[in-house]
């Protein structure tokens, strides 16, 4: 009993070592001196330290916010967030959270490379103003021409001409919300994506 009990912790303990490493984010803990009590290699591998273990975190991080992020987290206990921007253009979001008190470890930093959501959310802001402001000119050209057809002023020529203008104008204003269409759904579908990777 004692074996299968020892077997069974063992097996425990290999998992949750394999979860641990094949993380795609970095996770880092910490003791309350800040100094790396454990560290996957996805860590190790965004600090550029290939063994951070032992080591005070402030020599590991070079922003200083992600490090006073653990720091508060260990003096306050509450969970502490920080967005940097590195000098190459990458962009790292930290999250950490406290640990029961009692245990040598005193937190637990989760540190994700967000620098790919962060372009296409501005490639996404960009397209939404882009097409906002594109539908600004069919909007005006449709209701100039239907103020000019509503005066009655216009003769047949020129009503067959205004008419044509509403339809090119009114294609054009569908072909944009189209298009916003494809990104609400692009985006839905991405939102599932991550979710279903997140279950």
């Amino acid at each position: 009993s004692l074996s299968r009990a020892v077997s069974l912790a063992e097996d425990e303990r290999r998992m949750t070592a394999i979860v641990f490493e094949r993380l795609p984010d970095g996770l880092a803990v910490v003791d309350a001196k800040l100094h790396i009590v454990e560290a996957n290699e996805r860590f190790s591998l965004m600090t550029g330290v290939p063994t951070p273990v032992g080591r005070a975190l402030y020599d590991l991080l070079r922003e200083r916010t992600l490090y006073e992020a653990f720091e508060a987290t260990v003096r306050n206990r509450d969970v502490s967030e920080a967005t940097v921007r590195l000098e190459d253009g990458r962009i790292w979001a930290l999250v950490v959270q406290a640990l029961p008190a009692g245990s040598r470890a005193a937190a637990v930093g989760v540190l994700r490379d967000i620098s790919v959501l962060e372009r296409t959310e501005s490639m996404r802001r960009t397209f939404v103003a882009d097409v906002s402001h594109e539908l600004r000119t069919p909007i005006a050209s449709i209701a100039a021409a239907a103020e000019t057809l509503s005066d009655g002023a216009a003769d047949k020529s020129e009503t067959a001409e205004l008419l044509g203008l509403i339809r090119r104008q009114s294609d054009r204003m569908r072909e944009l919300i189209d298009d916003l269409m494809d990104l609400a759904q692009i985006e839905s579908q991405a939102k599932e994506f991550a979710q279903m990777k997140g279950a």
